[in-house]
């Protein structure tokens, strides 16, 4: 009995579905919310491209001092505009004389979405580890190409440890 007289108030309609202006307040607020999110996505997206290229960096960065703790000979990163290779000094120990053993070759620019490597902090842009577990010290910057986000990822020549901040 009590059922019956709630659903029989003057405030309840028996027609289902909404009006055409409660239909345009609707598709308002979600063409504002829309908006609101193509905005701040590409930010979002640069930030994590950013982010992405730093972690690939110090991945690379680790694969390098890994091998050359594990060989006991030098390892290198080396640095030129977007690209940088993984690589050893060869059989004479000397880089650059040809006989370089090149592992990787990374293209930050194509792999991360307008990202690349804007500053080198390395002498001969080359980062170096040594079998004795030191390094030579410097940082490599990677921003986006707006240049709102940007990380450095540093090597510490006395430990070899490698951090972005």
């Amino acid at each position: 009995m009590i059922m019956a007289y709630y659903f029989q108030g003057p405030w309840f309609r028996k027609e289902a579905g909404l009006t055409f202006p409660e239909l345009l307040i609707v598709l308002s607020v979600v063409a504002i919310l829309t908006g609101m999110a193509a905005i701040h996505s590409d930010g979002l997206l640069q930030g994590t491209a950013v982010r992405g290229a730093a972690r690939q960096v110090y991945s690379d960065l680790q694969m390098a001092r890994m091998r050359a703790l594990k060989e006991g000979m030098p390892w290198a990163v080396q640095f030129s505009d977007q690209h940088y290779s993984i690589r050893n000094s060869g059989p004479d120990g000397i880089w650059g004389t040809g006989d370089d053993v090149v592992t990787r070759t990374v293209d930050l620019e194509s792999a991360y979405r307008k990202t690349g490597i804007t500053t080198v902090d390395f002498s001969s842009e080359r980062a170096v580890f040594y079998a004795n577990g030191t390094a030579s010290g410097g940082g490599v910057h990677v921003a986006a190409a707006s240049g709102v986000e940007t990380l450095e990822v540093l090597v510490i020549a006395n430990t070899g440890h490698i951090r972005i901040q």
